[in-house]
């Protein structure tokens, strides 16, 4: 859901920044698609997930900070936020200067950002596991993804922290 003073970024009037860039990088653009009208780049992505774009001299850069330097002829601010939450969106318009606070605190807001579970926890979640409670429900408890819960059951994560499973405090 978008909020109202999202929902007002959104609605600005739409330069024609595609007409700013190359031919062969509005090839690899894709757009607009889905419910927030995303360009969405069809070009290569790094390991990370990044959309990258070559820049010569055996260099590539992150797409939509290269399309940001020529959209707005200066240089990205560190951190630029996707406000419309996709990652393969390299619409300017939906890019916002921010700071790493902040781009962490919409990751937590959207329920992306990672959490770190304590050894406490990991043998808790052992419990549940042990004692058939379903994933999905365990990991809405501990804030993370069911997938989680069951790299945990499997030994993909934590697999140095021995299977000891402990019943919560606050569990009769």
């Amino acid at each position: 859901m978008v909020s109202r003073k999202l929902k007002k970024f959104f609605d600005k009037e739409r330069v024609d920044w595609l007409g700013l860039l190359e031919p062969k990088d509005r090839d690899r653009i894709k757009g607009p698609v889905g419910p927030k009208d995303c360009y969405e780049w069809t070009g290569k992505y790094a390991g990370s997930g990044q959309p990258m774009r070559f820049v010569g001299d055996g260099k590539s850069a992150i797409a939509y900070r290269y399309i940001w330097e020529i959209v707005y002829r200066k240089r990205p601010p560190k951190i630029l936020r996707h406000i419309c939450d996709n990652g393969k969106c390299v619409d300017p318009l939906h890019l916002m200067p921010g700071t790493v606070r902040q781009n962490n605190d919409d990751a937590s807001r959207r329920g992306l950002l990672k959490r770190q579970l304590s050894n406490r926890e990991i043998h808790e979640i052992q419990y549940w596991i042990d004692q058939g409670r379903m994933m999905k429900d365990i990991g809405l408890e501990y804030g993370v993804s069911p997938e989680m819960i069951g790299q945990i059951r499997s030994r993909k994560r934590y697999a140095w922290l021995s299977w000891e499973p402990r019943k919560p405090k606050d569990v009769e």
